[in-house]
């Protein structure tokens, strides 16, 4: 996203009359099951771009020596849990074939 579209998003979502929106202009109510099932991918592919972007920042934390622990704490999970989900990809020992690989910290 550019910056002037961010500035402009970030205005219209901190006006008072969008308080109530969920989501400005994707309201469940104004849109025919139609519609809602065309945007489903357009979340869907948000959803991917946002994991993908969180997996990097994990990768370039653990490159600073910082534990699943702390990881796991600032994402409000379990150090396991954070392992789980990000050691296959920013640990070495998981890209070399190694399922087994314990828990770092």
């Amino acid at each position: 996203m550019c910056t002037d579209c961010l500035a402009m998003y970030s205005a219209q979502l901190a006006s008072p009359e969008n308080a109530s929106r969920k989501v400005i202009g994707w309201s469940d109510e104004d849109q025919a099951n139609v519609e809602m099932l065309a945007r489903l991918p357009l979340v869907s592919a948000t959803a991917a771009q946002v994991d993908r972007y969180l997996r990097v920042w994990v990768g370039l934390i653990r490159e600073r020596h910082i534990s699943y622990a702390e990881i796991g704490k600032a994402l409000g999970v379990s150090r396991q849990a954070a392992w789980e989900r990000f050691s296959r990809v920013t640990e070495p020992a998981a890209t070399n074939g190694d399922a087994a690989a314990a828990p770092q910290e």
